[in-house]
């Protein structure tokens, strides 16, 4: 049985899922992230702000935790931790690893494939397999080809294998 009133809305968290890691954060990071083109905030600098400045937005606690469910994902999906692309000292500041970069561009990849590639074929599926999917095509996600290593298939070269991309 679900709660009424205020705690009847769990607002996509505090079940246990594996896209986060089984953490109580929302179990759905990918539609904002990676199907949509929403930007990856970062961590609020004040609990209550008062006023926005000239350009400023408003990080809520909410946009914290999906960015917080993303990262999660990105780290089992890849099995490293925070720090393979965060400075630790200050998650708040520019200095970052270079792997942050390359995560960047992962995520755009991913956003690309779904977005462009995949969601134009959803005509071409059954009806049985978008409904398993909540009446989409599948999306891909970092597991989808990390499987759990930093580097898809340990860093094997698949070049020789596809002379085109030569």
């Amino acid at each position: 049985p679900q709660a009424g009133g205020f705690a009847a809305n769990r607002y996509g968290m505090n079940l246990g899922s594996a896209s986060v890691m089984y953490a109580s954060l929302p179990y759905d990071p990918f539609t904002p992230f990676l199907k949509g083109d929403k930007d990856i905030p970062i961590v609020p600098l004040e609990a209550l702000p008062q006023r926005l400045g000239e350009g400023e937005q408003r990080v809520s606690f909410m946009d914290t935790y999906q960015t917080y469910g993303l990262m999660m994902h990105i780290s089992g999906a890849l099995g490293v931790n925070c720090t393979y692309c965060h400075n630790s000292r200050s998650f708040l500041t520019e200095e970052t690893t270079p792997k942050h970069s390359l995560a960047l561009i992962g995520i755009r990849m991913a956003r690309d494939i779904n977005t462009s590639q995949l969601e134009p074929m959803a005509g071409l599926y059954p009806e049985e397999v978008l409904a398993a999917h909540g009446g989409e095509v599948a999306k891909v996600n970092c597991l989808s080809c990390h499987q759990g290593v930093f580097k898809p298939l340990y860093g094997q070269s698949m070049l020789k294998d596809y002379k085109g991309l030569n």
